[in-house]
């Protein structure tokens, strides 16, 4: 569009030297100015006034305003010759990160870029690579989005690399229906880093169940499908059942020795209030209010409310264990061939004692 903004002499005084028709240089420079459209609006006159001001800057050798002008024209004239320009002033200015990417970006998409110039360019952008480190990014899905450090590169495959500083970088890999992935990488200077960044395959949508090309059949009537682990629910009821009849049935013995510990201390008790007070100790004026006496009543207290608690422990085992036997062979069980492999619970009860055997294939 605007061919004649290439300026020669910026190549050359960026320490790019390389004649490109020296005796037409300067004159090529001074007429280097984008050339005004038909209707040329107040952005389009600021940006070329930012043009010239950059052209007169570089010429000075003052590269930081060059840089500034240049960057200011670019935002509203996005030509190639422009970001050309730009990049060797960042170069010449010392920002060497943003004039190495600018300078690829140009490489890339300029057109028609004679064989001098472009290698002109490219030994600039060579000289730079020196300070800083490239990643090259690599992922097993087509047009996902790459991000580096926060900063947007494009969508895969990206198809070039990207100018980093040297340290540490965050690489990120996204697309719809993909799990995000990202991968640190450690760069130095001069240094081409490769990353290879796999996506996880998309997840079926909820209710869409993966087909291997066999029909599923509908479970049979008075049967449970089994859970993710392979275990039926009645399985996981009778086990349940099982444990609650162990649990209340130490609870009941447990109790029951308890209050058989307490009626002991308190015969031993008794036998000691005798001996001092005679065969009715606790009856009479003397002995009522004795040590013994009082120990005799607090351990009789105790065997009656540990004989309470042995009574209802022992009746919730009960009806636990009548209630998951009753379910046992009430329970349908699934048909042996769909079931092997499945865990089964075998409950067992006895007078003062319980126990549960677990079989199938673990």
């Amino acid at each position: 569009m605007v061919a004649a903004l290439v300026q020669p002499r910026l190549l050359i005084a960026s320490g790019a030297l390389i004649c490109l028709v020296a005796s037409t240089a300067r004159a090529e420079s001074a007429a280097a100015k984008p050339p005004a459209p038909a209707e040329v609006d107040a952005r389009t006159r600021d940006a070329r006034a930012r043009w010239e001001e950059g052209i007169r800057a570089f010429d000075r050798e003052d590269f930081e305003s060059a840089r500034v002008s240049f960057e200011q024209a670019y935002a509203v004239m996005h030509i190639d010759s422009v970001l050309k320009n730009l990049a060797i002033a960042q170069l010449r200015s010392k920002h060497v990160l943003e004039g190495a990417r600018n300078l690829a970006e140009y490489l890339r998409s300029a057109k028609g870029v004679a064989d001098k110039d472009h290698a002109a360019v490219q030994k600039l952008l060579t000289d730079a690579e020196r300070e800083l480190g490239r990643l090259a990014v690599e992922t097993d899905v087509t047009d996902a989005n790459i991000v580096i450090d926060g900063e947007t590169v494009g969508r895969s495959p990206l198809g070039f690399d990207w100018y980093v500083s040297p340290g540490s970088h965050l690489i990120s890999v996204s697309k719809a229906g993909y799990k995000t992935e990202e991968q640190s990488a450690l760069v130095e200077a001069g240094q081409r880093k490769a990353s290879s960044i796999r996506l996880l395959a998309p997840t079926a949508p909820a209710g869409v169940e993966a087909s291997s090309g066999a029909a599923t059949s509908p479970a049979s009537p008075g049967t449970d499908p089994p859970n993710s682990r392979g275990i039926e629910t009645r399985t996981v009821v009778l086990v349940a059942g099982a444990a609650v009849t162990i649990v209340a049935a130490s609870g009941a013995l447990f109790f029951g020795l308890k209050s058989s510990s307490a009626n002991s201390d308190a015969m031993s008790a008794l036998a000691q209030a005798r001996a001092q007070f005679g065969n009715d100790p606790c009856s009479s004026a003397a002995g009522s209010h004795s040590a013994a006496c009082a120990q005799v009543h607090s351990k009789l207290d105790d065997r009656t409310s540990a004989s309470h608690w042995a009574t209802a422990s022992l009746a919730v085992a009960g009806v636990s264990a009548l209630t998951t036997g009753a379910l046992f062979f009430l329970w349908p069980q699934r048909e042996a061939d769909s079931n092997a492999g499945a865990l089964r619970l075998l409950p067992a009860v006895q007078q003062g004692s319980a126990a549960v055997v677990l079989t199938g294939q673990f």
